[in-house]
């Protein structure tokens, strides 16, 4: 069976599976003799065994016309010892779309439940074979965005290394076997779709459009057993997984089609759908009055995460107000254990309140020398787990309100002494909005950072006490959600300047925090093992316009030896903040290395990019992702820590692209410590640049190099050791 329109074919074999995919550029690679089954349904019978079903025989098929799409429907029969099941898949290939959609139907005609249905899985597929030095990769967005290298070899071969505190804390619970590359959706996968192709060769695009952000997994797995093959797998959940004889229907689509150019051809596609969802209907960042102004000013962000013991405003205010006084920048504070109790060993989590009176009094002295400063401040504040120690957490009954498994018990590993609440639990979040204003009233603080609710892994809660079904199907998202309508309204009331911001990102919730912590941009290290990836800004290239983000990973000094930070890991952590659109931080920096001389280095290097993001701050903070400029230079390898082989062909130069009102800025950074010779060419039709325009060097000095009339820029330039330059392409009649 075949669909196809103007862009994309699709063939269907006789066992309803997807065999072959293509467009005028591309074939994905599919090898049909290595193809395994269409789909995969689990039940679960009362007494909790889970029955796995998988076709057995080939489906009705036949090809509808609905208006100008093709729709291939294919019902399949499945019978035994547990009763009848009838599952029809449906695949709308709709005209001039790059993509299909895919949804399913199960008439259970048993009497078990239906525990999770693996649909749509597409089978068989190998590596994309290209250029040497050129493998095919996986863009995930894990985080902010990963690419992985060689995934088909990965999933087969690799063992995903997961330890304790990374499966609790990094969102690896739901990490399944083997070296399969998928997570739970809303989780540490922050979008749904992901990309597998070559670099600048397109590939395949597969995910989900869910408006309403249900509970589900995704990702690429092992396929077969010849080890050279893997499949691109949705698992989906119905809303009651507890339902005896209980029917399903798709809740949203998965897609599937192709991409073009890059790995941002597919964020293109995502973002088309992506931003009439509910959380981008409050608009873009820059027509939004909802965030505060001074948020949309912000450079420089400072945090002391690594470095909590150090919390107390002596060692801190000096640093803060070297920056501010000497730069003149807009600096932000991210504050860990502002009340003195160090981060993650005897904290009363999520309390926060200092109840001793000096440490109250000595940490608003210090709010209010930052407000003297014009530095704003929140609060860390724990937006997941709880000490179920502490007297709130016995006055509200919290171990009534903390997410349990199908059998009743616990179903976070670290509930024995901090359980995961649930999210929907009333009790819960008005305790945790009461947190959060107290410090507001009580202490001055600006708002709050409320840790672990963007990009941690959801937990499936079958609490029938709570409002949501056994499952939780939409709990993590409309649970969360209402919890922070509360928390705004709460401290908006207060005061239109006051904001909250979460750990990392995620698209269901970028409406209700003003901006986020998304430190994962500049993360070289690699997860659960794999480390040759290598962060990107995938998040962003969505949503940049829509949700700011701030943060990095890197640090002055080594937290344990407090020994100067390895350079040039420090100057590409940097760099991909900057480039990839992000607001700048300083960590590990405090009263008395203002003057240093062991940290001139790297104060010289954080002043240049401070400086270039003032210059440039309207369009890195509001403006839309663009691709990167396509930079000819040389390539190197970056040694980011000792016991791990080193980064491999990053470029010298790094560059991000931002478009705001119909201005273009590039930011580059030579993240090196020797002068490097680049060239490029842009194509301004690329970037919807149809007209006369001027380029400007806005930073480090301002120069201009007159009209460009036949579209096209084309520009040598040698950039000095550790340098910054921001260009802005403006229309001749700007």
């Amino acid at each position: 069976m075949k669909l196809s329109n103007n862009i994309i074919r699709m063939n269907f074999d006789e066992d309803g599976r997807l065999f072959a995919l293509e467009n005028d550029s591309i074939k994905i690679p599919f090898e049909q003799d290595a193809q395994t089954n269409a789909f995969k349904i689990q039940l679960r019978s009362s007494e909790g065994k889970i029955i796995d079903l998988l076709p057995d025989s080939q489906p009705a098929m036949s090809v509808e016309k609905s208006g100008g799409a093709q729709i291939l429907v294919s019902t399949w029969n499945l019978s035994g010892g547990w009763g009848k099941i009838t599952f029809t898949g449906r695949v709308e290939l709709p005209e001039d779309s790059p993509v299909s959609y895919w949804t399913c139907e199960i008439e259970n005609h048993t009497q078990h439940a239906i525990w999770q249905i693996n649909y749509p899985k597409i089978s068989g597929l190998g590596s994309f074979h290209g250029r040497e030095n050129s493998p095919d990769w996986l863009a995930v967005p894990f985080g902010m965005g990963k690419i992985i290298p060689e995934p088909v070899k990965k999933v087969n071969y690799h063992r995903n290394k997961v330890e304790d505190f990374s499966r609790t804390e990094f969102g690896n619970f739901d990490v399944e076997g083997g070296g399969n590359i998928a997570y739970s959706y809303p989780g540490m996968l922050t979008m749904q779709y992901l990309a597998f192709g070559r670099p600048g060769s397109g590939g395949i695009y597969f995910g989900a459009h869910d408006g309403n952000a249900l509970y589900k997994k995704f990702g690429m797995y092992a396929d077969g057993k010849s080890g050279k093959h893997a499949a691109l797998l949705l698992k989906q959940y119905p809303e009651d997984r507890t339902r005896y004889s209980g029917n399903f229907k798709s809740f949203y689509p998965a897609v599937a089609g192709i991409y073009r150019d890059d790995w941002w051809g597919a964020s293109e596609i995502y973002r088309e759908w992506a931003v009439k969802q509910l959380w981008c209907a409050k608009g873009p960042v820059k027509k939004r009055n909802d965030i505060p102004a001074w948020v949309k000013e912000i450079d420089l962000w400072y945090w002391n995460w690594m470095f909590s013991e150090l919390s107390h405003p002596r060692y801190i205010l000096p640093a803060i107000r070297y920056f501010r006084e000497k730069l003149g920048c807009e600096i932000g504070f991210h504050w860990y254990s502002s009340t003195g109790e160090h981060f993650d060993t005897s904290w009363r989590i999520p309390e926060i309140y200092p109840e001793n009176r000096d440490i109250k009094n000595a940490l608003l002295k210090g709010v209010r020398e930052l407000h003297g400063m014009g530095v704003k401040c929140i609060p860390y504040v724990n937006g997941r787990t709880c000490d179920p120690d502490t007297e709130s957490f016995k006055k509200i009954n919290g171990m009534d309100w903390i997410v349990r498994d199908e059998n009743g018990n616990p179903a976070d590993i670290k509930a024995s002494y901090r359980p995961t609440m649930c999210p929907t639990a009333e009790p819960y979040q008005d305790w945790l909005c009461r947190i959060v204003t107290r410090m507001v009233d009580d202490c001055e603080m600006d708002g709050a950072y409320l840790d672990v609710i963007s990009s941690n892994y959801a937990v499936p809660c079958f609490d029938e006490r709570h409002d949501h079904p056994p499952g939780g199907h939409g709990h993590w998202h409309y649970g969360y959600r209402k919890m922070l309508e509360k928390i705004q309204q709460e401290i908006k009331q207060r005061s239109p300047g006051n904001f909250i911001a979460s750990e990392s990102v995620i698209e269901c919730f970028l409406d209700l925090f003003d901006l986020d912590l998304a430190r994962e941009i500049s993360n070289l290290k690699g997860h659960v093992g794999l480390e040759d990836t290598l962060p990107i800004p995938m998040f962003h290239s969505v949503y940049h316009d829509y949700h700011m983000t701030y943060g990095t990973v890197s640090d002055f000094k080594n937290p344990k030896t407090l020994e100067k930070a390895n350079m040039e890991a420090f100057r590409l952590q940097e760099a991909l903040c900057l480039t990839g659109g992000g607001q700048l931080m300083i960590s590990g920096f405090f009263a008395g290395d203002e003057n240093a001389e062991k940290f001139h280095e790297q104060r010289e290097y954080m002043e240049n990019l401070i400086k270039a993001h003032m210059a440039a701050r309207k369009w890195l903070n509001l403006g839309v992702w663009k691709a990167p400029l396509n930079i000819r230079c040389d390539k190197v390898s970056v040694k980011y820590l000792p016991d791990l082989p080193p980064k491999e062909n990053i470029p010298a130069v790094l560059s991000g692209c931002f478009e705001l009102d119909g201005q273009l800025c590039a930011v580059l950074v030579n993240h090196t410590s020797i002068t490097r010779k680049i060239s490029f060419e842009l194509q301004l039709a690329n970037y919807g640049i149809n007209k006369a325009c001027k380029l400007e060097e806005l930073y480090p000095g301002k120069n201009q190099t007159g009209i460009i009339t036949d579209g096209t820029i084309s520009l040598t330039m040698v950039m000095n050791a550790a340098e910054t330059k921001i260009l802005v392409v403006k229309p001749e009649n700007k």
